[in-house]
């Protein structure tokens, strides 16, 4: 069994991540500092993937809190083999307004548009990636080539 812990995902960036890797199987732990939210997506990723998810409430700006989230979820699934390190922050409106215009896309990016890379980082086929970075952002950063 793989075991994933996703870090702020009672909502956005860290839900549609969590909902990706339990949709590939995964077991989930995820926390949050709200317990409300963490409970009530913890229903909802299981009700929708039908995985085994625990929710655990931390703040990973207090010291103790990072350890033992990580440990709760160790002792509750027997291991850990994925990490996201996602913390919550709000958009800012008129940050969106300017970057729209910018991106080839002409979108912001949607949080499974993210979920589904780190899905695949953290499959069997992704495991020949590594040292790179990905930037999911709708072509606003322009390679090289």
């Amino acid at each position: 069994m793989t075991v994933a812990l996703v870090c702020a995902a009672s909502q956005g960036l860290g839900k549609a991540a969590a909902r990706a890797l339990a949709a590939d199987g995964a077991a989930v732990a995820i926390c949050s500092r709200r317990g409300d939210a963490i409970e009530a997506a913890a229903r909802e990723l299981r009700q929708e993937t039908g995985a085994d998810v625990a929710p655990f409430v931390a703040d990973l700006s207090r010291a103790p809190d990072p350890a033992r989230v990580v440990q709760q979820t160790v002792d509750r699934f027997g291991g850990l083999d994925i990490l996201v390190t996602n913390t919550g922050g709000p958009r800012s409106a008129p940050f969106e307004a300017r970057i729209i215009q910018q991106i080839p896309m002409g979108r912001l990016g949607d949080p499974a548009d993210l979920a589904h890379v780190i899905a695949f980082l953290a499959s069997a086929g992704g495991d020949y990636v590594t040292g790179t970075t990905i930037p999911v952002d709708g072509g606003y950063l322009r390679g090289v080539l």
